[in-house]
């Protein structure tokens, strides 16, 4: 009989332990001053799994996206692989250099249930400089006017 329960409780519990992440590709190039895209891939444990939305947070240079998810209802207990894309808004990372990403899937009576880290390197932006000078300062309609672009 304890065998029995022993069972009953380790298949009951096997899908809410069981979301994986396993990779999560960064668009090409990402920029502070742009948003940027992360690829996520994983595999949930039953059907009836989902991700409600993302929650990102910088703290120093490590970069946390967390994907919040929900299981209601019953769904069958078999894996079923996931895909998202979540979107880290311009300004969020405040400066350029090498950060620490982890991707997390976080299911609210557990917590934090998979964590996945990498490193990647965010660039910084630089300030356009808009810089045009003229051949003169008056012009008259029949005149040519020579424009020089020194913007930045």
């Amino acid at each position: 009989m304890k065998k029995l329960l022993f069972f009953a409780i380790l298949f009951a519990s096997a899908p809410l332990f069981g979301q994986n992440v396993y990779t999560a590709t960064v668009s090409p190039g990402p920029l502070v001053c742009a948003d940027f895209t992360i690829d996520v891939t994983g595999d949930f444990p039953a059907t009836n799994y989902l991700i409600l939305g993302e929650t990102v947070t910088v703290s120093g240079s490590t970069i946390t996206v967390q994907l919040n998810l929900d299981a209601p209802g019953f769904g069958l207990t078999i894996i079923s692989p996931f895909t998202h894309t979540a979107t880290v808004p311009a300004n969020t990372v405040t400066s350029g250099g090498s950060y620490t990403l982890n991707v997390q899937t976080f299911f609210p009576p557990f917590g934090v249930t998979s964590t996945l880290s990498q490193g990647i390197i965010i660039g910084a932006c630089c300030a356009a400089n808009a810089a045009f000078q003229t051949n003169a300062t008056d012009y008259c309609w029949d005149e040519t006017v020579l424009v020089t672009d020194s913007s930045t």
